[in-house]
């Protein structure tokens, strides 16, 4: 069996570092190449893992938990990233159901959340008699919810009463959670040159391998 190449081996880092970008955008990728709807529309048909969604956000409910994530390398901290989980009504027909809005705390559009959040929350308390006019112009996917803040969601919605039984919280809190995406145009070009890149590097194998085939042997 003959060796592979310098071409071959650098064709090997590239397809690696292709796989693991894949790996760790995969859900955004699906969603970026996705048509985005309005989750406010009136023929809107319920919410699905990897939805595109492009909404003026008016009602935001209070946030229900603050995550805190912290990056290690080697026993050193080399960065913290804190979440905030709020919630947000999803209208169905004449139904409302409730997913989660995951946002960075350090996000620029924190402000006008707290904005919306605090007329959302006047609304709830009858202290005033409408949402507001406060909105959050977002763009994002639907996401999965891990299963232990699906749970500390529907805690919050039972601590506050928000419905008449526990049957309610389970039908109408759903287990997706809204997040953040800078640009779908940006994920899609990023994505097509990560695939571009792996495909170039398997091309890379396959003109290496047919140089050392054509070597004459020693």
């Amino acid at each position: 069996m003959k060796k592979s190449g310098v071409l071959s081996r650098i064709a090997y880092w590239i397809i690696g570092i292709s796989l693991f970008i894949i790996a760790a955008t995969f859900e955004d990728t699906m969603i970026a190449f996705h048509k985005p709807v309005d989750i406010y529309d009136e023929d809107f048909e319920g919410i699905k893992r990897y939805m595109a969604v492009e909404s003026d956000l008016d009602i935001i409910i209070s946030s229900f938990l603050e995550e805190t994530i912290t990056h290690k390398k080697n026993g050193s901290t080399t960065g913290v990233d804190k979440y905030n989980y709020y919630s947000v009504p999803v209208f169905v027909g004449d139904e409302c159901y409730y997913v989660a809005l995951k946002v960075s705390s350090n996000t620029a559009e924190d402000s006008q959340i707290k904005k919306v959040v605090k007329e959302t929350m006047a609304y709830l308390t009858y202290r005033q008699d409408t949402y507001g006019a406060e909105k959050l112009e977002f763009q994002g996917g639907v996401h999965k919810t891990k299963k232990d803040i699906y749970e500390d969601m529907k805690s919050w919605f039972r601590e506050a009463e928000f419905f008449e039984n526990d049957d309610d919280v389970e039908k109408y809190v759903l287990p997706y959670q809204l997040e953040p995406v800078y640009s779908f145009q940006r994920m899609r070009t990023i994505s097509i040159i990560v695939v571009s890149a792996a495909l170039a590097g398997l091309l890379m194998i396959v003109i290496d391998r047919k140089v050392i085939s054509a070597r004459p042997r020693q």
